[in-house]
């Protein structure tokens, strides 16, 4: 076997990384140098290893086995790139970037792993079961590994149907739609046919589509609404379909009200009834907020969404200025906002009514910000007078302090004399500091300076126009053209801008983008 040889302190030796001259500084030197070597710290060369035998960023870069390595610059070591670079707000977005990622939480991306271990629902697309890719379903706050009905341990039809409209209850799981007919007496719910019906006698019960009440011979209101799934009442004979509350003559009926059917936020009765005895009457009435000896907005509002507290009871919710004590005006809130009672009269806290000269203090009301003396209402960055309002945002959209005004940010340089407001947009903008005659400036990111806080990725600018695209070179970030990509790289690379044309063989842009330049991309 052919080697390669030095001269080496008067000596004919092998070539080895080792025995490199220390005048070495790059990882492309020492590869130049002998194949396999990377570079060291103060120079010279090493066999490559793995990430963390790296001793310096030039190094930092892909690993004996082409792992991609990253430089944490706080710590002056070299690791693994992992799931927790990549920024994402979606499973695409992280895919994109390695088809080990998904979503996670705080906008960074996620290793894929078990359905169950997923936290954020956009990261809930699939997962590991057993070495194997399975889907994953999120349902009510949580992930779940979805391979059909059955796939999660269930047994009511409203918890079905969280899984798929296409699933039911047999009374003990979920199962797959089928005709009424096909359907068990407690899976009697839903069929592909529509809503069904217990019918026939207690000896001889069937499932079948729903028509009307009065095919359920049934004498009690359990049974009418149980068989109908809460559709109907009973007469005594036979089902029947509900009716409003005050249409009940007697206690037994006195149950659910017609409007049970179709309760939403605004429904001003809970849809059930209650049957209320007098010294001289009786009658049916629908149950409203009054009904609830509750202390607190939250827990009435929780029974009846149009409901609040007078501090001892439930009642509904109005406007401030209809709360007519103190007592009434502190408990509740009002349709119109969080109340405050002034001089004798009821109405709606505003952000002059907070004393506080903190942030956190005038925040007590979600509309309020403080200028540092006072509370004062979120509005547009141009009414601002002091810069610790512009800096908390505006309803218009990020601010920024030019030394004598507040402006609303359109490019990054409109913060050059805003370090605070330029950092809060450290994804698009880069902050310099003053350094002799140099004022400081805000500007946008280069592919350089963004890979000091995040992994090397595209740069797009501050209104998101426009896209710089970006690489590791040689352990630094640096800009490459997208149209050099190979069909691994292209649609990944560009964060799916790009794609693989075959006819062309080349990778080219998507037709709603437009190339301005060599290295830009200007988004329509």
């Amino acid at each position: 076997m052919n080697k390669s040889c030095i001269w080496n302190n008067n000596k004919c030796s092998e070539r080895m990384c080792s025995n490199a001259p220390s005048t070495l500084l790059t990882e492309t030197d020492c590869n130049n140098y002998l194949k396999g070597c990377t570079t060291v710290k103060g120079g010279g060369c090493t066999i490559k290893g793995l990430c963390q035998d790296a001793t310096n960023q030039n190094s930092c870069t892909l690993d004996i086995n082409g792992t991609q390595c990253i430089w944490v610059a706080s710590q002056a070591i070299c690791r693994n790139q992992g799931c927790e670079d990549f920024q994402g707000k979606t499973h695409s977005d992280c895919y994109y970037q390695s088809k080990l990622c998904t979503a996670g939480v705080n906008n960074r991306c996620s290793a894929i792993s078990q359905c169950e271990l997923s936290n954020v629902q956009e990261g809930c697309v699939f997962g590991y079961n057993q070495n194997k890719i399975v889907p994953c379903l999120w349902i009510v706050g949580k992930c779940y590994q979805y391979n059909g009905c059955s796939s999660i341990p269930w047994s009511t039809d409203i918890q079905c149907k969280q899984i798929s409209p296409q699933c039911t209850t047999d009374g003990n799981k979920c199962v797959a739609i089928n005709k009424c007919a096909n359907n068990s007496i407690p899976g009697c719910i839903t069929g592909i046919d529509g809503d069904c019906q217990v019918t026939g006698t207690n000896q001889n019960l069937t499932c079948t589509q729903f028509v009307r009440c009065e095919n359920s011979i049934f004498n009690t209101h359990d049974q009418c609404y149980n068989a109908t799934n809460g559709k109907c009442t009973t007469n005594g004979i036979n089902c029947v379909g509900l009716t409003t509350c005050t249409s009940y003559t007697s206690k037994d009926d006195c149950i659910k009200d017609i409007s049970s059917l179709t309760l939403t936020n605004t429904s001003k009765s809970t849809g059930n009834c209650v049957w209320e005895t007098s010294t001289t009457t009786s009658s049916c009435r629908a149950q409203t907020c009054t009904d609830f000896i509750l202390t607190t907005h939250a827990a009435c509002s929780a029974y009846l969404g149009i409901c609040t507290t007078d501090g001892s009871k439930c009642i509904i919710q109005s406007t401030c200025q209809n709360y007519q004590t103190q007592l009434v005006c502190s408990a509740s809130l009002g349709t119109d906002g969080v109340c405050i009672f002034v001089n004798g009269s009821c109405r709606v806290k505003t952000c002059d009514d907070v004393i506080s000269t903190t942030l956190s203090g005038c925040s007590q009301l979600s509309t309020c910000i403080s200028d540092g003396v006072k509370c004062l209402l979120k509005n547009r960055c141009s009414s601002y007078l002091t810069i610790l309002a512009c800096r908390t945002g505006g309803i218009d959209g990020q601010c920024a302090w030019t030394g004598t005004a507040c402006v609303k940010m359109l490019q990054c340089n409109d913060a050059d004399q805003d370090e605070i407001s330029c950092q809060q947009q450290n994804q698009y903008c880069n902050w310099t500091s003053s350094v002799g005659y140099n004022a400081s400036t805000c500007s946008s990111h280069t592919c350089l300076s963004k890979s000091q806080f995040y992994p090397c990725s595209p740069v797009y600018t501050f209104n998101l126009s426009s896209f710089t695209s970006c690489q590791m070179y040689g352990g630094q970030c640096k800009t490459y053209l997208p149209t050099d990509l190979d069909s691994d790289d292209c649609f990944n690379m560009t964060s799916g801008y790009f794609y693989w044309n075959l006819q062309s063989g080349k990778c080219t842009q998507c037709n709603y983008l437009q190339t301005t330049n060599n290295t830009n991309n200007t988004i329509d």
